[in-house]
């Protein structure tokens, strides 16, 4: 039996997917409360961002200009907005600290807004946190980070999965910007068979 959840969660997904985009946007209504996840996009560093981690020996690292989306994952209670949500971040690459850091602020929009449907500030209240601390930290250590004690994943692997992520991530961005031009297009297969 599918659950019904109330018109006001349905109408607040319904704005937050038409903001962000079906893409960006991924609802679970299969059990007792609506969940699902926010792909929050960053803007392009006007600055390189170096990630690093010590495999032991020595630090090993990659600069990047274009970081990978922050998931902010939801599960909505029966009473919400009443009821405060449930509100978390996943990503590869956030620090321990800025997890926390960004919990307190998701607390904070959550009391302000007590009643008040909030997945959209929210999400904006992770993308100012990440894009201003971004350009004071321009080094980002990834060891023991939130994601590789949560999927058991360190050093360079941790690592090489990051510079991946990111590489994938930088490559899509380029593609939306310039998929209706040709130049573009035959640029940029060009420049995958080089780095292949």
């Amino acid at each position: 039996m599918t659950e019904v959840f109330p018109q006001c969660q349905e109408e607040e997904l319904e704005a937050v997917i038409s903001f962000f985009g079906e893409q960006y946007v991924s609802v679970d209504r299969s059990g007792e409360l609506l969940a699902g996840r926010i792909s929050i996009e960053l803007e392009q560093s006007s600055t390189p961002v170096l990630f690093y981690v010590h495999d032991g020996r020595e630090r090993k690292s990659f600069n990047t200009k274009q970081l990978p989306p922050i998931q902010l994952v939801f599960r909505l209670p029966k009473e919400y907005p009443t009821a405060e949500p449930n509100l978390t971040v996943e990503c590869i690459w956030i620090s321990k600290d800025w997890t926390e850091m960004i919990q307190e602020s998701l607390s904070r929009v959550i009391t302000e807004n007590s009643g008040f449907p909030v997945l959209f500030i929210a999400s904006q209240e992770v993308k100012d946190f990440v894009q201003s601390h971004q350009q004071e930290s321009l080094e980002i250590c990834l060891d023991d980070n939130p994601y590789s004690c949560a999927h058991d994943i360190h050093g360079n692997a941790l690592l090489d999965l990051v510079r991946r992520k990111c590489r994938e991530y930088d490559e899509k961005v380029f593609a939306e910007r310039c998929h209706d031009c040709e130049i573009y297009a035959d640029i940029l297969v060009r420049f995958m068979k080089h780095i292949e």
